[in-house]
C-alpha cells in the first residue's frame, strides 16, 4: 500500500495502538488527522507534529480531503465518523489490517502474542535485537523509555510487533516468527467460551509462514496444533536454577539446543517474566545473536511503563502501578509484593470492561486473599456500556464477604483521604487496572 500524500483518517487515534500506527504512517509520507473521546499524550504528540487531532467523535471531522479511514476495534457502526465515512464510501481498514499492511514492508515480521506479559516481552525481544545492531522496527503497546513512546522506526528487514487477539485481531498478520507468552481465557465480549479463545490461537499459528519458527511452552501448545513453521516448546528442562538475586528480580540459567546461557540476570520483576524471557532468549538464540549481548540487554531492560512500575512513595510506603486487569495478573503482581515486602500491602483496583468483571466475577474475588487492604474503583468500561447489577460497588460487597478488608471509594480524593489513613513506612500502595486508575499515582506521589 503506497501511503505518501494520503489522507488517513484515525478513528481512535489516541489508543496506544492506534497512536503508534499513525506515526509509521507519518513516517511514511502520510498526511494524518484523528479524532479520540479525549486528550492523552498520544494525541498530544501528534498534534505537535501538525496533525489535526479533534476532541470527540463528529460527522464533520471527516474532512473532503480525507481519502481513507482506519478504526480501532472500539469503534462501533453506530459512531458519527464511521457512519460518515461509510455514506462518503472512502476506503476502511480496522487498526489490525492496517498493522498488516504497514509489516507487509518487512520480510521477517516477529509477533509477540498471549494474555499476559505481551508488552513486556515484546520490549524484550526489541531491546535484544537493537542491541546487536539490528536495527528492527517496533510497535508496542505501551510506552517505553528507550524507544521514547510506543514505536521506533527501524532501517531493516525486522519488525517486531505487540499481537492483540482482542476481536481476532491478531488473525490478520502473517507472522515469521512468533512468540505465545501464555493463553489464558480474556476478551470475553470476542470469545464467549474458552475454546474460542484458545482456537484463535490455533488459527494464528496457521497463519505463520513456512519458514519461520513459533515458541511457546508444553502447556499453551497442544501437541497437535497445526503449523507450517518449526514449534519449539520451552519447559523445565529450558530454565534452570531459578533464584531471587534483588528485591522483586530474578536469575536463571537457560539450556537450548545444545546450548547454555548461564546467569541471565532479569531486571523487570517476577518470576513470571523469567518464563517470558526464555521464549525471547530462545527466539534471539535462532537469530543469531551472542550470548553476551542477550545477557547483557536482559539485564539492563527496566520494562515498559505501567508494568510493575514504582511511581514514587505515599507515606512512606512505596507506589506501584501496573497494567494488570485478568484476575491471573492481579495474583501474581499481590503474590509477588508478598513475598518481597514486610510491611502491609494496600491495593487500589479498578476493574476493566463490565464483561470481563461479570464472567470471571468469581476469579476476582478470589484474587485479592493475600492482601491487607482493599479499594475498588469504579469499572473502566472501555469499549462498553454497564449491565445491570455489575459494579464495582457489589465486587468490593462479595470481596468483603470472604473475610477481606474491602471498600469501594468512587474518587481519587476519597482513595487518598483513606490510604493517608492506614499507609505506614514500608508498606506498599499497589495500584492495578488497565483503565484511568494510573493517574491515581498524580494525585498520591
Amino acid at each position: 500500500m503506497e501511503l505518501k500524500n494520503k489522507h488517513i483518517h484515525f478513528i481512535g487515534i489516541g489508543g496506544i495502538s492506534m497512536s503508534a500506527l499513525a506515526h509509521f504512517a507519518i513516517a511514511n509520507g502520510a498526511i494524518i488527522s484523528g479524532s479520540d473521546i479525549q486528550e492523552n499524550e498520544e494525541t498530544s504528540k501528534l498534534r505537535e507534529l501538525g496533525c489535526n487531532i479533534y476532541v470527540g467523535h463528529n460527522s464533520e471531522n471527516i474532512k473532503d480531503y480525507v481519502e481513507f479511514v482506519v478504526y480501532s476495534s472500539s469503534i462501533k457502526k453506530d459512531n458519527e465518523e464511521y457512519k460518515e465515512a461509510v455514506f462518503r464510501n472512502l476506503y476502511m481498514m480496522t487498526r489490525a489490517d492496517f498493522l498488516a499492511e504497514i509489516s507487509k514492508k518487512y520480510k521477517n515480521v516477529i509477533a509477540v502474542a498471549g494474555s499476559h506479559g505481551k508488552t513486556t516481552t515484546t520490549a524484550m525481544l526489541a531491546k535484544i535485537l537493537i542491541d546487536a545492531g539490528m536495527d528492527p522496527t517496533v510497535h508496542i503497546g505501551g510506552n517505553w523509555s528507550e524507544i521514547g513512546g510506543n514505536y521506533r522506526l527501524g532501517g531493516s528487514k525486522y519488525f517486531v510487533t505487540e499481537a492483540c487477539e482482542y476481536d481476532k485481531s491478531f488473525l490478520s498478520l502473517r507472522p515469521m516468527y512468533l512468540i505465545i507468552t501464555n493463553i489464558d481465557w480474556d476478551h470475553v465480549d470476542t470469545y464467549p467460551t474458552p475454546e474460542l479463545y484458545k482456537g484463535a490461537f490455533n488459527i494464528l499459528l496457521k497463519r505463520c509462514k513456512m519458514d519461520g519458527c513459533v515458541i511457546s511452552d508444553i502447556q499453551t501448545i497442544n501437541k497437535n496444533a497445526k503449523c507450517n513453521s518449526k514449534i519449539v516448546k520451552i519447559s523445565e528442562k529450558h530454565i534452570q536454577n531459578i533464584k531471587s538475586y534483588k528485591k522483586y528480580c530474578y536469575s536463571y540459567d537457560f539450556y537450548f539446543a545444545g546450548e547454555s546461557v548461564q546467569d541471565i540476570e532479569l531486571s523487570v520483576p517476577g518470576e513470571f517474566n523469567v518464563y517470558n524471557s526464555a521464549k525471547v532468549v530462545a527466539l534471539a538464540l535462532a537469530l543469531g545473536v551472542s550470548k553476551e549481548i542477550i545477557k547483557e540487554s536482559l539485564k539492563n531492560f527496566t520494562g515498559v511503563c505501567r508494568r510493575f512500575e514504582k511511581a514514587g512513595t505515599f507515606c512512606g510506603g512505596d507506589v506501584i502501578v501496573d497494567y494488570a486487569h485478568h484476575p491471573t495478573e492481579i495474583k501474581e503482581n499481590i503474590h509477588l509484593v508478598k513475598e518481597n515486602v514486610g510491611g502491609k500491602l494496600h491495593c487500589v483496583f479498578q476493574p476493566h470492561t463490565f464483561s470481563r468483571t461479570s464472567v470471571l466475577w468469581h476469579d476476582f474475588c478470589a484474587a485479592f486473599d493475600e492482601v491487607d487492604d482493599l479499594i475498588l474503583y469504579p469499572i473502566y468500561p472501555a469499549r462498553e456500556w454497564p449491565m445491570p447489577n455489575v459494579t464495582s460497588e457489589k465486587l468490593a460487597h462479595a470481596i468483603a464477604q470472604r473475610g477481606i478488608s474491602c471498600r469501594y471509594l468512587d474518587s481519587f480524593a476519597k482513595i487518598k483521604s483513606w490510604l493517608a489513613s492506614v499507609v505506614s513506612p514500608g508498606d506498599v500502595v499497589l495500584i492495578l487496572g488497565a483503565g484511568n486508575i494510573a493517574n491515581l499515582r498524580d494525585v498520591i506521589v
